[in-house]
């Protein structure tokens, strides 16, 4: 089987999706409270989620993909791939979280920035 870096985005890109979406729905399950307290319990959830997402896609493309590829230039091609997507994908979920914030006005989702 031929591996290419393609997967390594692929992988990176799915798990920042699901997890993103996963950030949406707990953050919305935080009910408001009079002292604000909900306020940080939403930005913890949404940087918490980014960190996973990093941590998840990096692990997926290792046990997935990395460990099947026998060439070792062609595995360290694909490492180097792998840390891009993660620190690409990572950067695109906070700028989608930042926009996303800024334009819900009035909506939990506010509370990210």
């Amino acid at each position: 089987m031929q591996t290419t870096v393609v997967s390594a985005y692929l992988i990176a890109g799915v798990v920042c999706i699901v997890f993103f979406l996963l950030a949406l729905l707990f953050s919305n399950k935080v009910n408001y409270e009079p002292d604000k307290s909900d306020v940080s319990k939403r930005k913890k959830i949404f940087w918490i989620f980014m960190s996973l997402s990093v941590v998840v896609g990096v692990l997926l493309n290792y046990f997935l993909e990395l460990r099947n590829i026998r060439v070792p230039s062609k595995a360290n091609d694909y490492m180097f791939h792998m840390g891009i997507a993660a620190a690409v994908f990572a950067v695109l979920y906070a700028g989608i979280g930042f926009l996303l914030s800024k334009i819900s006005k009035g909506k939990k989702v506010e509370t990210w920035f």
